[in-house]
């Protein structure tokens, strides 16, 4: 009975160890194949400054159109007075600024804009700017709070402060997070 339960002891450790040997082999697989990954989508991002897609949506084309530094532009030509530009971004302890401009057009009948974002240090700072300079919206996402920010203009005839060309400001200090900024107008 004592050799049987030395046997059994046995057989029970050697199983134990081959399966978390087995874990610990999988594990290492499953980051070489994400460092891979990862590894192939810098090198993409490198060699092509911008990338261009088009998506097909029945009787209206659609673009997609991406840049090294990770913004991401959805445009729709076809949609009348209908525009959506998105953002979005990773960060991963860098400091960056970057700005840029879109247009609003005057018979719009409403503004809609959204900021989400997570970070866990450091800061990521979003300023929206109307035509006229006035900011519009200043946003700071850092490690206080995960944020999720909508606003919704309806904008009066003889309103002309909106119509124009609208500015973005985005800066990073030493984020670790993400970041995505979402505007439509119809």
């Amino acid at each position: 009975m004592l050799i049987l339960l030395a046997m059994f002891s046995f057989v029970s450790t050697a199983q134990s160890r081959s399966s978390s040997s087995e874990r610990e082999r999988e594990r290492a697989r499953e980051e070489y194949n994400v460092q891979e990954k990862l590894e192939q989508m810098e090198k993409l991002r490198a060699e092509k400054e911008v990338q261009f897609e088009r998506l097909h949506a029945g009787k209206y084309d659609n673009f997609i159109i991406s840049s090294p530094d990770g913004g991401v532009f959805f445009t729709s030509p076809n949609a009348g007075q209908s525009s959506q530009l998105s953002l979005s971004k990773s960060f991963d302890g860098e400091s960056t600024k970057n700005e840029g401009t879109f247009e609003v057009d005057k018979k719009v009948a409403y503004i809609n804009f959204s900021i989400n974002g997570s970070v866990k240090e450091g800061r990521i700072r979003i300023n929206i700017v109307l035509p006229t300079g006035e900011k519009l919206k200043e946003m700071t996402i850092d490690n206080t709070a995960d944020i999720q920010f909508n606003q919704m203009i309806r904008p009066r005839s003889e309103e002309n402060k909106y119509s124009g060309k609208w500015t973005y400001e985005i800066e990073a200090i030493k984020a670790v997070g993400n970041y995505r900024l979402s505007l439509q107008t119809k």
